[in-house]
Formats: structure tokens, sequence, C-alpha cells
């Protein structure tokens, strides 16, 4: 059975958002990342790119691709006990890229600790 319709315009989004970041990046343009539930408007009014660790990290999970990265981060003194979304992206730090899909470094990083606890010690980590 195929994707379905709304899937594949999903991955088109995410996919397409990734490589225009990229693409700024590549242009000397800020590209940051920012926690999930960080207000967009404020970025947006700049006409910053930004992207979502913790939405990369679904990515690279849904793919089969996040055990290596929890293990690059597990091995520079990260406990396995925190969110397996900080472990993959910490991982993705120290590597700087993966097979299942990549993001651009960040000049910038904007955090809102309405989320979780974890982003706040995450984010001082990255």
């Amino acid at each position: 059975m195929g994707k379905s319709k709304a899937m594949q315009m999903c991955r088109k989004i995410i996919s397409d958002g990734y490589e225009q970041a990229s693409k700024a990046k590549k242009n000397g343009e800020l590209v940051g990342w920012a926690t999930s539930i960080f207000p967009q408007e404020i970025p947006e009014a700049f006409g910053i790119n930004v992207v979502y660790p913790e939405n990369h990290a679904a990515a690279v999970s849904a793919k089969h691709g996040s055990l290596d990265l929890c293990e690059i981060a597990e091995s520079k003194g990260y406990s396995n006990d925190i969110c397996s979304y900080a472990r993959v992206n910490l991982g993705y730090m120290y590597e700087k890229q993966c097979e299942s899909l990549n993001i651009p470094e960040p000049d910038f990083i904007l955090c809102c600790t309405n989320l979780c606890n974890t982003v706040e010690k995450w984010y001082e980590n990255l």
C-alpha cells in the first residue's frame, strides 16, 4: 500500500524547509535552531531561517538513523536516561551529519522552556 497523499505532502514540506535552510546557510544567511514551541513568528518576522532539532530527531528516528547518533552522544558522557531527541541532536552536533537527514549548523539558538525541563540544559550544551 502506498503512502497517503497527506503523508507525501508533509514530507515535501519538511524536506523543502530543510533544503531552504541549507541553501540559506550556503548563501551566508543566518540559520538558527529553535525548540519546537518557541514562537515561530519572531524569527519569521525577521526573515530568519530556523530549523527544529526535535523535529529533525523525530525524522531521523523514523528513518532508523537515531541509534548511531544516540551512541555518539552517550560516548561523550550524555546519559541514556535523557530525552532521545536531545541525544540524537547532541550526537548530530558532534558528527555534523547523518545518513538519514542533515540540517545546517546553527548560527544561533532560540530556546523556550515551557515545553519541558530538558531543553534548557540541552540548549545550554549546544
